[in-house]
């Protein structure tokens, strides 16, 4: 299935979006088959039929959004970083935005997200340092990413440069959420450790934001 813009251009399905119409439809189907099934039980299956038509539209409808926002060329988080931490000297904001932009593309990352999980793990300080080692903006621990430090060709020293230390938060992100399946289980590996509202402040953080972005969106279309 393929959907049209507010410019008239066709977008790609979603793989995301294909496999939840054949999990919804593809029980449909199995629910259907077999002898002797009555009048009732038919209306029964097309009420449900409807019902989770209805869901794959509402959920087509989510994963639009996260890919409209992580493909906007003129997005900028950079007025959102400054309104969590105003005092922030701006040209800082502005290359955080940048490293930001570039690695969510990268990484396949909603751009807000990665800003909120930058905001919970070091409140945008370029120079954060924690008790175990973490370093920099996305707290990357340079002794369990050694491997991928070395691909491409840094120091722990250079994680404190932003586009670094982004750069690498984005790809530990992405690997752990490939391995796992699951962005709650790829955020506990990745703050390794138990903290019982990490995963929640990011979620939600990232939501909050979601909402009013998508609707600057449409005023612009």
């Amino acid at each position: 299935m393929a959907a049209k813009s507010g410019n008239g251009a066709h977008r790609h399905t979603s793989p995301y979006l294909l496999l939840l119409i054949g999990f919804l439809f593809g029980g449909i189907l199995l629910g259907g088959i077999g002898l002797g099934v009555t009048n009732l039980e038919k209306k029964h299956q097309q009420k449900k039929y409807q019902q989770l038509e209805a869901t794959v539209v509402e959920y087509s409808e989510k994963i639009s959004t996260l890919e409209d926002v992580v493909k906007k060329k003129d997005i900028s988080v950079t007025p959102m970083i400054m309104q969590l931490r105003p005092q922030l000297d701006p040209s800082i904001a502005k290359e955080i935005n940048t490293a930001i932009i570039k690695y969510s593309r990268e990484y396949r990352l909603p751009p807000t997200f990665v800003l909120h999980l930058m905001k919970r793990e070091s409140n945008f300080d370029t120079l954060a340092k924690s008790k175990a080692g973490a370093v920099g903006l996305m707290q990357v621990m340079p002794k369990a990413h050694k491997d991928k430090m070395k691909k491409i060709g840094i120091t722990n020293g250079d994680l404190y440069h932003i586009d670094n230390n982004v750069r690498l938060g984005c790809w530990i992100l992405r690997n752990y959420f490939n391995k796992t399946g699951s962005i709650e289980k790829a955020l506990k590996k990745y703050v390794g450790g138990n903290h019982a509202t990490y995963a929640t402040d990011i979620l939600i953080g990232f939501t909050n934001t979601m909402i009013p972005l998508r609707q600057e969106t449409q005023k612009k279309e």
